[in-house]
């Protein structure tokens, strides 16, 4: 019996010596950004949080040199192809696109940490979806990602708490609470067989230099197109933001729009890219950069296994494109 209560006695002593090493000694060992989640490991990652995880560590880990870097929304992620682009202009291209839910904002602060490592590239071009900037940045807020990416960013540790196994029961109960109160535009609502496990987007977008291949290679269904609101002022700092970065590194900036399916193609929708491209033209005055001639081109419907996501065959022919746009645009000296 005694040599029980030993036992029990030595275990508790353990375990509040356990704690104590949490508590005060663990905290202060350096963990960083790369060797951290973007997301709860409590529960499966969303696909959009399995995007902004790895490619940002994928471009905190890339220090190679590049001439012209990709950035923007999802649209870019799967629309715009390093390897394709490379060989059309004979330029090396990084692609380090994530979410429209980081917002402008959000890419900006990537770009920000990519260059905080690496050679600035001689070009940047800025490729985007309209819908991703309709939104004001409060609205956009209400998912979360943005803040939730900034937290993130400011990490060089972990809180003493989340190192207690008590905090992981808590996360559980928190999790299954949270799961009734989530944001329906949080989830990725498509059926199980068109979505990517976390370890496949990691090993998709290192694979591929940022590149993450739309999974949905049926054409696109919709036989209709409605336009989305205007260009939203909120956005308009953050672009502001952009070329400020670019002109402290000297770096040249195109901006592109996604494409849309033919069925787009109307003259309100033609009047609407155009004002959208006045808007942010006039936003920038005082700035140097090139915006695409024209802002609306369309493909036909078996391009794109989504409205704003083109289909793998999509982004290879959408690749060429740009990079023709880019090579008239921007006059590069190989």
């Amino acid at each position: 019996m005694n040599d029980a209560k030993q036992f029990l006695l030595k275990v508790f002593l353990a375990y509040i010596g356990l704690e104590i090493f949490l508590v005060f000694i663990a905290p202060n060992l350096e963990m960083g950004v790369e060797r951290q989640r973007y997301y709860s490991k409590l529960r499966p990652p969303q696909l959009a949080e399995s995007i902004v995880q790895w490619q940002t560590v994928h471009t905190l880990t890339n220090a190679k040199p590049y001439d012209v870097i990709f950035l923007g929304d999802s649209s870019c992620l799967m629309g715009l192809v390093p390897k394709s682009f490379n060989e059309e202009t004979g330029l090396k291209s990084l692609n380090i696109c994530t979410t429209g839910w980081l917002y402008i904002d959000g890419h900006v602060e990537l770009l920000d940490l990519y260059l905080s490592h690496a050679t600035p590239p001689k070009y940047l071009v800025y490729y985007f979806a309209t819908s991703s900037f309709a939104d004001s940045y409060n609205e956009n807020e209400k998912r979360g990602h943005l803040t939730q990416f900034r937290n993130w960013m400011r990490l060089p540790g972990r809180d003493w708490y989340t190192y207690l196994p008590t905090y992981h029961l808590r996360g559980y109960l928190r999790y299954y609470l949270e799961e009734f109160a989530r944001d329906p535009r949080d989830l990725d609502m498509r059926p199980k067989q068109l979505q990517l496990s976390d370890s496949e987007v990691r090993d998709l977008i290192f694979r591929n230099e940022g590149y993450l291949p739309e999974i949905n290679r049926e054409p696109m269904r919709e036989n209709s197109y409605s336009v989305r609101n205007d260009f939203h002022p909120d956005a308009m700092p953050g672009f502001v933001k952009l070329m400020k970065v670019a002109d402290k590194h000297g770096i040249k900036v195109l901006f592109v729009t996604n494409p849309l399916p033919d069925v787009a193609k109307n003259d309100i929708t033609q009047k609407f890219f155009d004002k959208y491209k006045h808007d942010l033209v006039e936003g920038l005055e005082g700035h140097r950069f090139e915006f695409v001639e024209e802002p609306l081109r369309t493909y036909r419907n078996a391009f794109f296994g989504s409205l704003n996501h083109l289909t793998e065959e999509g982004a290879k022919q959408n690749t060429l494109d740009v990079a023709k746009i880019f090579n008239t645009a921007m006059e590069p000296k190989n």
